[in-house]
């Protein structure tokens, strides 16, 4: 005899199987849902290679008249950090002895921006060339950056310091 008791339980153990099919089929949308929504990450732009065997280390100008080239020559960055800025300063310098004398030219440039020309305005943007212990502060010039890729730097440039005129200048440095 089926009495009201007998009834709900019949009713609620064959819902149970229909209700277990309703939670996996469930289960499975959202399951296929969440792999066909997830985002793929995009591959990463790497930067243009920069061919290192043929880029040529140096710093040259001619100065008052007469060649200058540099045995050593190097340029480095410094991003501030100390509030938060975001500058980068660059600093290129080379040297060379003369005549039993230590050259060496040094060109910087606070806030640097990439590729452009730099008018010499100390101190933001200036240019020394010493010679033993004396040292020329350029007053007027630029600085012409026409490369910057892959840590590699290249340009020219020019200034007055007071007695001296250095012209013809070029660079082309790792940083």
């Amino acid at each position: 005899m089926l009495n009201k008791a007998n009834y709900i339980a019949l009713l609620l153990q064959g819902n149970r199987h229909k209700m277990n099919r309703i939670v996996l089929i469930v289960l499975l949308l959202v399951g296929i849902w969440g792999v066909a929504c997830t985002k793929s990450t995009p591959t990463p732009t790497p930067p243009p290679v920069v061919n290192t065997d043929t880029f040529v280390i140096a710093l040259n100008a001619t100065i008052n008249g007469t060649a200058w080239q540099t045995h050593t020559s190097y340029g480095y960055t410094i991003i501030t950090s100390a509030n938060d800025s975001g500058l980068i300063n660059l600093l290129i310098t080379g040297a060379t002895t003369v005549n039993g004398t230590a050259t060496k030219i040094a060109l910087y440039l606070t806030n640097y921006t990439g590729i452009g020309v730099y008018n010499i305005a100390p101190p933001n943007v200036s240019a020394t060339y010493y010679n033993g212990s004396l040292r020329h502060y350029a007053d007027s010039g630029q600085i012409a950056v026409s490369f910057d890729s892959s840590g590699y730097i290249k340009g020219t440039y020019g200034f007055k310091a007071d007695t001296v005129r250095v012209t013809n200048g070029t660079f082309s440095v790792s940083y």
